[in-house]
């Protein structure tokens, strides 16, 4: 997992072979102008998912893992709290659903952290994430990128 401000993105260009194109996008487009849905950015490979809305608060935000897609979760206005748990310490796995690429934890996070506006986490497939943890109204980009 990786948490930093946007300003940022070029130390970690280097980590994923498609981690230049997605974090120069979340750098460089106006996403105020962008209506929620799916974003084109390299087809398949790095496309990113545009969302406003208000969070489910803690209590109600879920543990999930993804197999084939690395989140980078930016966000554009207000802020989210994640709540995080590595993966092997999860114990209580929901069925995995291959068409959404998401399996979802009952188990709690272990921490939680707070996302401000211009920043971004990444999380791969080894870092169940809670997002959502926010009762307050965010706008966030998560940008999926292929493993």
């Amino acid at each position: 997992m990786i948490v930093d401000h946007i300003d940022n993105w070029r130390l970690y260009s280097g980590a994923h072979r498609f981690f230049p194109i997605g974090l120069e996008c979340l750098e460089q487009t106006d996403w105020t102008s962008v209506e929620d849905g799916r974003f084109e950015i390299a087809g398949d490979d790095v496309f990113a998912i545009v969302d406003r809305r208000r969070g489910k608060g803690k209590s109600k935000a879920r543990l999930e893992v993804h197999r084939q897609y690395i989140d980078i979760q930016f966000l554009v206005t207000g802020g989210d709290l994640m709540g995080y748990r590595p993966l092997l310490d999860c114990r209580k796995p929901e069925p995995f659903d291959v068409n959404r690429d998401v399996a979802f934890f009952d188990d709690r996070p272990e921490s939680w952290f707070e996302v401000k506006s211009n920043c971004f986490a990444i999380f791969y497939p080894t870092d169940a994430h809670a997002p959502m943890g926010t009762t307050e109204e965010f706008h966030k980009v998560v940008v999926k990128v292929r493993i």
